[in-house]
C-alpha cells in the first residue's frame, strides 16, 4: 500500500511538473479610438519573461462574454499573451444563449457593422496599442473574431492590416472581395451546420466560407481551413469538444506562422 501510495505522489508531481504553467491574473486596459469614444480590453498574460507572441480577441454580436475571457486564459497558459476586446457594448440574437454575457466599462461605444469605419478604427487602434505593450511580440501579431468580430478583423487584414495572422470563427463572408492588400496568413474555422437558429446568418453560410477559401487559394495567399461536419454557428462554446480542438489549431496555426 505505501508503495502504491507513493507512486501516486510522484505521478502527481510529474503531472504538476508538466502542466502549462498559470497565466498571471487577467488586467483591464483601454485606448482611445478616433471619432468613437475609449474601447477597453482585458490582458491575460502568460507567466515568465515576455515579449510573448500576442493574439487579440473580438467577441460576436452576442457581446462581450465570460468565454471569451477563458479562451484567453487557455492561450496564455500555452504561452501566447492574449487580449480580449470589448469592443461594443451590449449584445443581442440567439448567441446570446450559448454565452454568460458580461458588461463593458461605461462609455463603450455601441455595435457597429463589421464592415464599417468605425470597426476598422477600433481594430486599428486596439492593435496599436498592444504592439506598444513590452510583453507583445511586435512581429508577432494574430487577431481572432467569432462572428461580427470575425467580420472586423477581416475587414481589417483585407485593407492591409499590419497583423501576421488572422482567424476568423464562424464569420460572415462578403462575395468578391478585393485580396490584393491582403498581408496575413489566413485560418478559417467554421461549422458545416452554421444557420439563423444559433446566431447565424445569410454572410456566414458555409458556403461562403468555402468560397472566400477558394479565392485565397486561387491568389496564392497563405489559407488554412478547417470545417465542422456538425459544427453550428456558436459551436466553439456550444461543445467542449470543438473548443478544445480549436484551440490546438490555433496554437499550431500561430507556431507555423510565427517561425
Amino acid at each position: 500500500m505505501r508503495t502504491r501510495a507513493l507512486v501516486l505522489v510522484l505521478s502527481c508531481l510529474v503531472a504538476a511538473a508538466n502542466a502549462p504553467p498559470a497565466p498571471q491574473r487577467p488586467r483591464w486596459e483601454s485606448v482611445g479610438v478616433p471619432n468613437t469614444g475609449r474601447v477597453s480590453f482585458v490582458v491575460a498574460r502568460p507567466s515568465g519573461r515576455g515579449p510573448f507572441p500576442t493574439v487579440i480577441i473580438f467577441h460576436g454580436t452576442h457581446g462581450f462574454a465570460r468565454e471569451y475571457l477563458d479562451l484567453a486564459r487557455d492561450l496564455a497558459r500555452r504561452g501566447v499573451l492574449a487580449v480580449t476586446v470589448c469592443w461594443f457594448s451590449g449584445g443581442a440574437g440567439e448567441g446570446r444563449r450559448f454565452v454568460t454575457p458580461l458588461d463593458c466599462p461605461a462609455g463603450t461605444p455601441p455595435v457597429a457593422p463589421a464592415e464599417s469605419d468605425q470597426a476598422l478604427a477600433t481594430v486599428n487602434s486596439v492593435v496599436a496599442a498592444v504592439r506598444a505593450m513590452p510583453d507583445s511580440r511586435d512581429d508577432q501579431i494574430a487577431l481572432f473574431g467569432h462572428s461580427r468580430g470575425g467580420g472586423a478583423v477581416r475587414t481589417y487584414a483585407l485593407r492591409g492590416g499590419d497583423v501576421q495572422a488572422v482567424i476568423m470563427n464562424s464569420a460572415g463572408y462578403t462575395p468578391a472581395p478585393d485580396l490584393s492588400h491582403l498581408n496575413a496568413a489566413i485560418l478559417i474555422l467554421h461549422g458545416a451546420a452554421d444557420s439563423p437558429a444559433d446566431g447565424g446568418g445569410t454572410l456566414s453560410a458555409v458556403g461562403n466560407a468555402r468560397a472566400f477559401e477558394a479565392a485565397l487559394r486561387t491568389a496564392n495567399k497563405p489559407v488554412e481551413a478547417h470545417y465542422y461536419p456538425n459544427g453550428t454557428h456558436n459551436g466553439l462554446f456550444a461543445n467542449p469538444r470543438q473548443w478544445r480542438d480549436e484551440v490546438r489549431r490555433i496554437l499550431q496555426f500561430l507556431d507555423r506562422h510565427f517561425r
